[in-house]
């Protein structure tokens, strides 16, 4: 399984939809690569989050709480809301 930004997945989708600020009429062609692209984004949106960070920070102070009595490390929470991105 892969983690990615959902919201920006749709900004980038977002770019492929054609814009036109004199507002001619679109080509079928536009029409069609617009909804094709809103309904990409819908299914998006329409995903389960695979990844609970909160669940996970409170799973880890269980955790160290239970194996080596440590309690309220924010070092945990950086980590994770962190994610491995620098």
């Amino acid at each position: 399984m892969r983690l990615i930004d959902a919201d920006e997945l749709i900004k980038r989708i977002g770019k492929w939809m054609p814009k036109d600020p004199c507002g001619r009429e679109q080509t079928v062609e536009e029409i069609v690569a617009t909804d094709i692209a809103v309904s990409v984004c819908m299914e998006i949106e329409e995903m389960p989050t695979a990844f609970d960070k909160e669940k996970v920070i409170e799973e880890l102070e269980n955790y160290l709480f239970e194996k080596y009595c440590v309690e309220g490390d924010e070092n945990i929470s950086e980590i994770v809301e962190k994610g491995g991105v620098e």
